[in-house]
């Protein structure tokens, strides 16, 4: 099997250090071979239409396994998320932060401004510069009242995070960015880190 076919085809996606040993190649050699790949496939994301399910998500380690002088010194890193209904298209980032301010400029970048976007109630979306903006309450165990879902945008988290625990088990934060899902048709997704 070649080395696109292992790193698009492995749902939680693949390692530098299993790649290697299928390819009988160095680790080192995997690692850059991996990156040249994904790197090819990335395509300049164009604004979500539609009806887009947003929600965001905090990866990092836990605190209480922390060295106790390095606790609270590395926070969680702040990853909003975005899925077009219509096309089921959309790609998780990064934000700077998890601030109101940060989540508007990355709404305005990935989100069509004609788009109907449906959040959970965090107050970071209030105002987002959209069309139409509808919410569900989480706290109150809503997870759906009519049309007003997210529960496609949360699934691209339970496979970023079982890959993240599972797979990768930890990543730079300047790798972050590199984070994506390869989303086929409505469905199911393969995570990459690229």
């Amino acid at each position: 099997m070649g080395a696109g076919h292992l790193l698009q085809h492995s749902k939680k996606g693949i390692s530098s250090r299993p790649l290697a040993e299928a390819l009988g190649i160095t680790q080192k050699s995997a690692w850059y071979l991996a990156h040249r790949i994904r790197t090819s496939w990335q395509v300049a994301p164009a604004p979500l239409p539609g009806t887009v399910e947003a929600d965001e998500t905090y990866i990092g380690g836990r605190e209480r396994n922390q060295h106790h002088d390095k606790k609270g010194t590395k926070p969680k890193m702040p990853v909003v998320d975005a899925k077009s209904r219509e096309t089921g298209s959309g790609d998780g980032y990064r934000c700077a932060s998890g601030h109101e301010a940060a989540i508007h400029a990355w709404v305005s970048r990935h989100v069509s401004a004609g788009a109907r976007l449906f959040t959970d109630q965090s107050p970071v979306y209030r105002g987002a510069p959209v069309a139409e903006h509808r919410t569900i309450n989480h706290q109150r165990k809503q997870y759906v009242d009519g049309e007003v879902w997210t529960n496609g945008v949360e699934s691209h988290w339970a496979l970023m995070k079982r890959g993240y625990h599972g797979t990768y088990h930890w990543w730079v934060v300047k790798h972050m960015q590199r984070v994506r899902s390869l989303r086929k048709g409505r469905g199911s997704a393969t995570l990459w880190l690229g």
